[in-house]
C-alpha cells in the first residue's frame, strides 16, 4: 500500500517508503478531492446556510399570506393596489434576513404602507419611525 501525502512511517530512524522490503500503511482518510477539512462546514458556512433558510421560510410565509382570502381582504384594507408592491418589499426584507440583518428601514410611503399592511398581519413589527423587525424569521420561531 503506498503512502498518502504527507505520511511517514519510521523504522529504525528511517523513512520506511524509502526501505527496500517495508510497505508502509496508510493511516489517515484522505478528504475527498476539492472539499477543504474532509468536507465539514465552517460555523461561517452554517451561519449562512441558516440565515438563507430563514428568509425563504420568511418569504414563503409572506406568499401564503398574500394567497389566503384573509390576505387579499387585508391588501384591500390597506389600499394596497398590487400584490406586486408587497412582493418587491417582502424580497427586500427576505434580502436582508439573509444578510443576518434583524432590523429594515421602510423609508418611502409605498414602503410605510406595506409595512403597515405586514405589521397587521403579524408578519413584521414596526419599530421606531421608519424601521421594522421581520417576525419569526429566525430559526425557531417559525413554524415551529
Amino acid at each position: 500500500m503506498q503512502l498518502s501525502q504527507g505520511e511517514y512511517r519510521f523504522v529504525n530512524g528511517r523513512n520506511a517508503a524509502s526501505h527496500n522490503g517495508l510497505v508502509a500503511e496508510a493511516k489517515t482518510r484522505a478528504a475527498p478531492a476539492g472539499i477543504p477539512n474532509g468536507g465539514t462546514m465552517s460555523g461561517h458556512g452554517k451561519r449562512e446556510k441558516t440565515l438563507k433558510a430563514d428568509a425563504t421560510r420568511w418569504r414563503n410565509r409572506v406568499r401564503a399570506d398574500l394567497a389566503s382570502p384573509a390576505g387579499c381582504a387585508a391588501m384591500s384594507e390597506h389600499k394596497l393596489l398590487s400584490v406586486r408592491s408587497v412582493d418587491d418589499v417582502a424580497d427586500v426584507i427576505a434580502g436582508r434576513i439573509a444578510a443576518g440583518d434583524a432590523l429594515v428601514p421602510c423609508r418611502g410611503s409605498r414602503r410605510r404602507l406595506v409595512a403597515k399592511y405586514l405589521a397587521a398581519r403579524g408578519l413584521v413589527e414596526i419599530v421606531g419611525g421608519d424601521l421594522m423587525r421581520p417576525l419569526g424569521a429566525r430559526d425557531g420561531e417559525l413554524f415551529g
